[in-house]
């Protein structure tokens, strides 16, 4: 698997996970039941950490640094 592929594969799954912190706030907004202010604010902060240290991650860096290389690399025929 290029290094292309597994940057696209992680971001997939960062956006994935963003889905997910996206419905905790919905489903705060709508349909939390009285008293689970202080539980959903426990998992929504967890979601939010998850979320920043994969986009601040330097292997991510680094898999970009990587696929540029392959996207500049001369093609073999």
């Amino acid at each position: 698997m290029s290094a292309y592929d597994d940057l696209m594969a992680r971001e997939r799954e960062t956006q994935a996970l963003a889905q997910v912190a996206g419905r905790l706030g919905w489903d705060q907004e709508t349909m939390m039941p009285r008293g689970a202010a202080d539980q959903r604010a426990e998992e929504s902060g967890a979601m939010q950490a998850v979320l920043h240290a994969r986009r601040v991650d330097p292997a991510r860096g680094a898999l970009l640094d990587e696929a540029e290389g392959e996207a500049t690399a001369p093609v073999a025929r």
